[in-house]
């Protein structure tokens, strides 16, 4: 299990590229591409499709998604547009520091 930052300013989700070796992801023939952050120079992407799984206590819900991955240095994974935040309608309570996902239309998975 992996802890990951919810990031609504990223067009994918990036995943560390020693994940992928971990979760038996074979990015040998991935397609490639780049991304940067504000004000960073571009890093370089494999992307590969996985199954992604949400879990808060007894609740979860999982689904296909294609994610990004890279040798840049990353905190955690980053949970952006693309294969996450379009499947949830999000609803942030600043003054909470907290954030609500519901899933939407969009949302290729299975729930429990």
């Amino acid at each position: 299990m992996e802890t990951a930052h919810l990031d609504p300013g990223s067009d994918d989700c990036v995943f560390p590229l020693s994940l992928a070796a971990k979760i038996g992801v074979d990015l040998t023939n991935a397609p490639a591409g780049e991304a940067a952050g504000v004000g960073k120079a571009p890093v370089a992407l494999r992307f590969a499709q996985v199954k992604l799984r949400l879990v808060s206590g007894e609740e979860w819900c999982e689904w296909p998604a294609w994610v990004a991955f890279t040798d840049a240095p990353l905190n955690r994974p980053l949970l952006g547009f693309a294969g996450f935040l379009q499947f949830f309608t999000a609803t942030f309570r600043g003054d909470r520091e907290e954030v609500e996902l519901a899933v939407n239309a969009l949302y290729p998975g299975i729930l429990p």
